[in-house]
């Protein structure tokens, strides 16, 4: 990662082309994130949602990091102006006004593990509507994500059936990610 690191740097280095360099310091923050080097990812999502502060996506990243160290309320913080940003974007370019799925799974998630079920089960299910902006062509594991933590969040409601469903949908976009 070391050497990943130093070529997201040296991208970095082109403000000129904001878009390249945004991306750059999204991808440079990945690369700490990998490393569990926190503060250096948290610096460097920052950095980029300064950069381009319309851009839901940083914002996405920080509240990720946030959820990652355990702190729920600034997790959430960031996960809500990322919606209200992903909202603004996808109705800019669509007849949807849906916010990016993969922000309201997050707000899931804190929910679920705050052991608040029910708001968890209303997260999933407005990501699972939200769907309808992105196709499930892209790539399989954020869905599988999305499938798994809204099944494990019917199995704690008692909803066994409902669960097995996306357990089974999960399964079946990648059968290598669940593990026997």
């Amino acid at each position: 990662m070391k050497a990943a690191r130093q070529n997201f740097a040296r991208a970095t280095e082109f403000p000129q082309d904001k878009f390249l360099c945004l991306e750059a310091w999204i991808a440079f923050g990945h690369a700490f994130a990998k490393d569990f080097e926190h503060d250096q990812a948290l610096a460097a999502y920052i950095h980029a949602s300064e950069m381009m502060p319309n851009a839901y996506e940083p914002n996405l990243y920080i509240g990720m990091q946030h959820l990652s160290n355990k702190n729920y309320k600034m997790a959430e913080e960031y996960f809500l102006v990322a919606k209200e940003q992903s909202c603004h974007q996808v109705e800019e370019s669509s007849d949807y006004n849906l916010p990016d799925p993969f922000i309201l799974s997050e707000l899931g998630i804190i929910r679920y593990t705050q052991e608040n079920y029910t708001e968890a089960e209303k997260f999933y299910e407005q990501a699972l509507i939200s769907t309808k902006n992105i196709s499930l062509s892209q790539q399989t594991s954020p869905w599988v994500s999305i499938f798994l933590n809204y099944a494990s969040c019917l199995r704690k409601l008692k909803k066994y059936d409902a669960a097995l469903i996306f357990y089974d949908k999960a399964r079946i976009l990648d059968p290598n990610y669940i593990e026997e």
